[in-house]
């Protein structure tokens, strides 16, 4: 291929596709710590800092290196090195999350070292590419603005297009362990395409990275297969496993993980785990009678179950933002054997914000987390748009995890205090014995 050719076509090319790259790359970031980590604004934080800052002292290191060194080596090696970061971290992820996990109960810290051990090396290579296609670019003309400004809007464009297609289709379509493996194939193909020329070596390079991301992608994917994992899968809102525990659970028990989150545990034969959603029958001490309810949060639909069968012949409508989690509830937790049961495909503030349906019972389980918690279902605005859609005499309950006293307690009296300002009095039940511990807790509040 011509000078001309080159300069023209390939590089352009390449400075699009490594901008789509990198954009997948921090977008899957986020959801691959999800399932360790949360996914918070810590998380989010975190990533992105992480990437930008690894892109950051990419270009200025690279920028000194296509100084001293053939620009187009530089991609190629540059390249070569984000396929083989980006190709580790489905194979890392597990060991260096959970060991950083287990190091430190600062939030913060975790989510900042998970980050950077793994999304700043790939980030590094990837922005060391950026200053060595400007070089060669600009070794075939004179119009050195406008060959600029050409590669940094493509490398922008790319990240775009990388933006759309990886959160409306790839994760969602491929999984995030897949979509690694997929762009760190793409960026050996761009390492190759680099190269105006070929040499022995670099064929062998080339080639033994694409057999190391082969083999990694078949050991990250035997690996997934974990024994008691019965389902898993990611959607367009979590990373969902449902495993099978008879560890911690003797009789044996489902657990339904959405991201970091243990959500739910039905125990086998319907026994009882002596958990949250066995307080069912508490209901109608604060509400009377029950005729319908309303559930924020689906997960297995325990409690959605437990108040269909007790409150009969009550109406239950069930608001789960994700329909690959209504899946698994069809698939494994038997809700279709519950006629009363009605699922509401939406999120829980936006069905606040635009109900007209009153109930005798409205409990929010949106709240099973204390890594990832929906801020939004918590403020006032929300709590009295719950609060108006209650019929006269009906009960608003919200189960949330926090600590009732000591420096883990903070959001339970951040909710009381919201719950005591619209209500005016709020009733707490807590499941746990030492009040510095967390622990699931009840606010109920009465119209």
């Amino acid at each position: 291929m011509s000078k001309n050719l080159y300069t023209h076509y390939r590089i352009p090319v390449i400075a699009f596709v490594v901008g789509l790259v990198m954009m997948t790359i921090e977008l899957v970031a986020a959801r691959i710590v999800a399932p360790y980590v949360g996914s918070s604004v810590y998380t989010w934080t975190a990533v992105i800092g992480a990437v930008l800052s690894g892109s950051a002292a990419g270009s200025y290191i690279g920028g000194k290196f296509v100084d001293a060194y053939d620009s187009a080596l530089v991609s190629f090696w540059a390249l070569c090195a984000a396929a083989f970061f980006a190709a580790g971290i489905p194979l890392c992820i597990h060991p260096l999350a959970t060991g950083v996990v287990g190091a430190s109960t600062s939030l913060l810290f975790i989510n900042l070292a998970v980050a950077l051990l793994l999304f700043f090396p790939p980030a590094l290579f990837l922005g060391a590419v950026s200053p060595a296609l400007l070089k060669r670019a600009l070794v075939a003309t004179d119009v050195v603005g406008r060959t600029a400004g050409k590669l940094s809007a493509l490398w922008s464009a790319g990240s775009i297009v990388g933006t759309f297609l990886t959160g409306f289709v790839f994760v969602e379509y491929l999984g995030t362990v897949t979509i690694l493996f997929i762009m760190a194939l793409v960026l050996v193909g761009c390492a190759a395409a680099v190269l105006p020329r070929w040499s022995l070596l670099r064929g062998i390079v080339v080639a033994g990275i694409v057999a190391s991301v082969l083999v990694a992608w078949m050991i990250a994917t035997s690996a997934a297969r974990a024994t008691g994992i019965l389902y898993s899968a990611e959607s367009g809102y979590y990373s969902i496993t449902l495993a099978h525990d008879t560890q911690f659970f003797p009789g044996g028990a489902r657990i339904l993980f959405l991201d970091a989150d243990a959500h739910s545990v039905d125990a086998d034969a319907g026994r009882s785990l002596g958990m949250y959603t066995d307080a069912y029958p508490l209901f109608s001490v604060f509400a009377h009678p029950i005729h319908s309810a309303l559930v924020i949060g689906g997960g297995s639909y325990s409690i959605a179950k437990h108040i269909a069968d007790f409150y009969k012949p009550s109406t239950v409508d069930v608001v789960e933002i994700d329909p690959a989690v209504t899946g698994v509830a069809e698939k494994f937790f038997n809700i279709g054997a519950y006629p009363t049961i009605h699922t509401i495909q939406t999120d829980g503030r936006l069905f606040l914000n635009t109900a007209s349906t009153t109930y005798s019972l409205i409990f929010g389980d949106a709240y099973n987390s204390f890594v990832s918690i929906p801020w939004y279902l918590g403020t006032r605005e929300a709590t009295e748009r719950a609060r108006d859609l209650l019929a006269p005499g009906g009960a608003y309950i919200v189960n949330f995890i926090s600590a009732r006293e000591g420096p883990e307690s903070g959001f339970f009296k951040s909710m009381g205090a919201t719950f005591g300002s619209v209500f005016g009095n709020a009733y707490v039940v807590s499941f746990g014995g030492d009040p510095l511990q967390q622990q699931n807790i009840f606010l109920i509040g009465v119209r």
